[in-house]
C-alpha cells in the first residue's frame, strides 16, 4: 500500500515497476480511451492528497483525492475512467478550482446509478459549501448506469458558461449544464473520492479547447413575482429554531448589511457571500421591504436549506426545517417551492425577514409572490370570465359568425361564447364525452371525446356524425389537413391516430411523441407537442421523419399549438406559460401564470383581430389578450 508520498516516490524509482506502470499507462486503450495522451497519477504531476496508487481491474489506477499540479484550466476537454462499487459514494471530477472552498465540480452517485434520477450531478463551491441542495433538475442532475466495478469511460466537456458531461461511449450528452455557477473562471483540476477502495480512476487526460461547438444557452427565464433584492447579515453560529428572537435581539441598525440578489429563478446562494462558521452550524438574517398599497393579504412561496423562520415586521409568522431527511428518512432537503404563507401587509412599508441556518449541502433561500403574472408588453388583457364554465378545454373560432366555441371537459358540452367575453349559450352542445381538442373546418366543428372525434353541424347545434376511434386510450387534440384528413393525438397510447374517410388506423406510435397533446397540420408536416421531454417535433407526411423543433423541457406539458398569422407559432404549456415561436424555432415567453395556477390549455389565437383566447380548465377560466405582433 503506498502509504506516503515518499513511498510512491521510491517504489517508482525500482526500474521493473516503473517501466511496467509507464508502459501500462502509454499503451492501454480500453474500451474507450481517451483521445489525448493519459497523465501519469505520480507525485511529480499530482499533489496526492489522500489517495493511494494501486492496480485495479487490470490498469494503473487511484482512489482518494488528488490535485494535478501546474495546471490552470479554462476550457478544454477532461477525460477519465471510472470504476465503483455499490457502496454510497461521490466520485468527483474537479474543474475550476480557485482554493479549497472555490470550484466547480461534477460527481455521480454509484449507489444510485440506474435508479435514480440524480446519478450524476453538477453542483458549484462556494466558500466550502457544495450547494447541491440548492442545484438540482435539468441541468444540474441526470439519470446514468454505472455498471458494478467496471471502468467506464467519463468525459466532461467545458467552455464558457456550459458543460456537458458523457457516460461510456454514448455520443449524447448525459448531462448538459448551461449555467456554471462561477461564471467565466478558471482554475486546477483534480479527482476526488473516498479512500476505501470503493472508487478508482483510471486513463485521466485533459487538452484545452478555447471553444467547443456549444449551441448558446438560452435565458434564464424570470419566475413571475421572485423577490430578488435582499440584505444579509454576516454569518453567525446558529441555535436551535423555533422560537427565535427577532434579529437575536439586535437592531436592524447595528448589522452591517451586504446587498444581494437572486437568480432569475429566485435563488439566493447565500455561501457566494458569506462563510459559514467553521465547525459549527451557521447563520444570517436576510432582510428586503414589501410596498403595499392598502391593507392586505397576500400569499409567499418559498424554498429554504436548511432551516427557517420568517418575520414580517418584527412578528414571527412560519419557523421549519427542511434540511436531509428532516421531513421524512428520504427526504433530501433538495430547495423547492414546497411552502406557503400569507402575508398580513400593512399599508406602507413592510419588512420581510428570514433567519437560514445551514448544517450542510447547500445554504440557501428563495421567495415569491405567489400571485404574481408575467406578461410580455406585446399582451394586454381584455376581458375575463372566470367560474362559469365547466372545465374549459379548447377554443375553436368560427370565422362565418363571429363566435368562439369552447369544449368543457367535466360539463360534458360546448359552450358558444361572444368574441366580447359574452356567453351566448353555455351549454351550446351536450351530449358529448369529457370533449378536449377542437378545431373549425369546411363549415363543421369537430371535438375530440373519449371514442373519437364528434362533428357538429354550427347551424343547428347537433352532432351530425361521430367519428369512432376503437382504439382510444385518451385522445387528446386534433388537426385537420387541407384534404379533409384528421389527425388526432392519443397522450396514453403515445401514438397519433389518423382519420379518413370511415378508416381510423394508428398513424405513427412510438418514444419520438410520448404523450403527445397539441398538434398542428400544415403543407407536408405536422407538429405535435411532445409532453415526455417537452418539445415541439416535426413529422413528415410522407416519410414520417421526425426532428425537434424547439424545447421547452421535462416538465412542461405540451398542450396549445397554433399558427400566428405571421410565419410563426403559438404554443403553451398547459401550466401556465404561452409562448411565440419563429420559423426557426427561436422562442420567447408571453405569459406566465404558473403561480396563481391560471393554467394554458388548447387555446385559439385569430390574426386579423389580434385576439389570443386561454381557457384555464380546472381553474373554470376563459381569459382573452390582445396581442400585437409586429
Amino acid at each position: 500500500m503506498f502509504a506516503t508520498q515518499s513511498s510512491v516516490v521510491a517504489r517508482l524509482r525500482r526500474p521493473s515497476q516503473a517501466l511496467l506502470l509507464l508502459a501500462k499507462l502509454v499503451l492501454f486503450t480500453g474500451a474507450a480511451q481517451a483521445a489525448t495522451p493519459t497523465i501519469p497519477f505520480s507525485p511529480d504531476r499530482w499533489e496526492i492528497k489522500d489517495a493511494e496508487l494501486k492496480e485495479f481491474l487490470g490498469q494503473p489506477a487511484i482512489t482518494g483525492t488528488a490535485w494535478l499540479k501546474d495546471t490552470e484550466f479554462e476550457n478544454g476537454i477532461i477525460e477519465v475512467d471510472l470504476a465503483a462499487d455499490r457502496q454510497q459514494a461521490y466520485p468527483a471530477i474537479v474543474f475550476r478550482r480557485q482554493s479549497d472552498g472555490e470550484y466547480e465540480h461534477v460527481y455521480f452517485r454509484p449507489h444510485r446509478a440506474g435508479f435514480y434520477a440524480d446519478a450524476v450531478q453538477y453542483s458549484p463551491v462556494f466558500n466550502g459549501v457544495a450547494g447541491w441542495q440548492l442545484y438540482s433538475g435539468p441541468g444540474f442532475t441526470a439519470g446514468v448506469t454505472l455498471p458494478e466495478n467496471q471502468w467506464v469511460h467519463i468525459r466532461l466537456e467545458v467552455s464558457g458558461t456550459q458543460a456537458k458531461v458523457f457516460v461510456g461511449a454514448g455520443s449524447q450528452p448525459v448531462l448538459e449544464i448551461n449555467d456554471l455557477k462561477h461564471g467565466l473562471s478558471k482554475g486546477t483540476l483534480g479527482l476526488q473520492s473516498p479512500k476505501n477502495g470503493s472508487v478508482h480512476f483510471a486513463n485521466f487526460s485533459c487538452v484545452a479547447k478555447a471553444t467547443l461547438p456549444f449551441e448558446p444557452p438560452e435565458a434564464a427565464e424570470l419566475v413571475p413575482g421572485v423577490f430578488m433584492d435582499w440584505e444579509i447579515s454576516p454569518s453567525t453560529r446558529a441555535s436551535d429554531l423555533a422560537p427565535e428572537r427577532y434579529l437575536d435581539g439586535q437592531s436592524s441598525a447595528s448589522i452591517t448589511w451586504q446587498p444581494v440578489k437572486s437568480e432569475a429563478s429566485g435563488l439566493v446562494d447565500i455561501a457566494r457571500s458569506r462563510k459559514p462558521v467553521t465547525g459549527e452550524a451557521s447563520k444570517v438574517w436576510a432582510r428586503t421591504s414589501i410596498h403595499a398599497q392598502k391593507n392586505e393579504s397576500i400569499p409567499i412561496n418559498f424554498g429554504y436549506s436548511d432551516d427557517v423562520s420568517i418575520y414580517l415586521n418584527g412578528r414571527i409568522l412560519f419557523s421549519g426545517k427542511s434540511g436531509f431527511k428532516r421531513r421524512d428518512p428520504s427526504f433530501l432537503g433538495i430547495i423547492g417551492w414546497n411552502d406557503t404563507i400569507y402575508l398580513p401587509l400593512q399599508a406602507g412599508e413592510n419588512e420581510l425577514v428570514l433567519l437560514v441556518s445551514e448544517k450542510f449541502g447547500g445554504w440557501g433561500f428563495m421567495v415569491r409572490d405567489l400571485d404574481a403574472i408575467y406578461h410580455d408588453p406585446s399582451l394586454k388583457e381584455v376581458w375575463d370570465v372566470p367560474g362559469l364554465l365547466g372545465a374549459p378545454e379548447s377554443v375553436a373560432y368560427d370565422d362565418g359568425r363571429k363566435v368562439l366555441y369552447v369544449s368543457n371537459f367535466s360539463g360534458q358540452c360546448i359552450s358558444k361564447i361572444g368574441l366580447d367575453g359574452t356567453i351566448v349559450a353555455a351549454q351550446w352542445v351536450g351530449g358529448l364525452k369529457s370533449p378536449t381538442g377542437l378545431k373549425f373546418f369546411g363549415g363543421r366543428l369537430y371535438a375530440v371525446e373519449r371514442s373519437g372525434v364528434a362533428e357538429i353541424d354550427p347551424e343547428s347545434g347537433s352532432i351530425v356524425a361521430r367519428h369512432p376511434i376503437p382504439d382510444a386510450v385518451l385522445v387528446n387534440d386534433l388537426a385537420i389537413g387541407n384534404d379533409g384528413v384528421i389527425y388526432v393525438t392519443d397522450t396514453s397510447k403515445d401514438c397519433i391516430f389518423r382519420l379518413s374517410g370511415a378508416i381510423s388506423e394508428v398513424w405513427f406510435q412510438g418514444q419520438e411523441v410520448a404523450r403527445p397533446n397539441g398538434i398542428l397540420v400544415e403543407k407536408d408536416r405536422l407538429l405535435v407537442g411532445v409532453t415526455a421531454d417537452g418539445t415541439i417535433k416535426t413529422i413528415d407526411l410522407k416519410s414520417k421523419s421526425v426532428t425537434t423543433f424547439l424545447t421547452l423541457g421535462k416538465g412542461a406539458n405540451m398542450d396549445g399549438l397554433v399558427p400566428d398569422g405571421a410565419g410563426g407559432y403559438l404554443l403553451s404549456d398547459y401550466y401556465g406559460r404561452v409562448y411565440r415561436a419563429d420559423a426557426a424555432g427561436r422562442k420567447t415567453l408571453l405569459l406566465d401564470r404558473r403561480g396563481p395556477r391560471q393554467y394554458a390549455a388548447d387555446f385559439a389565437y385569430i390574426p386579423e383581430l389580434q385576439l389570443l383566447v386561454i381557457p384555464s380548465l380546472f381553474e373554470q377560466r376563459l381569459t382573452a389578450f390582445r396581442l400585437a405582433l409586429p
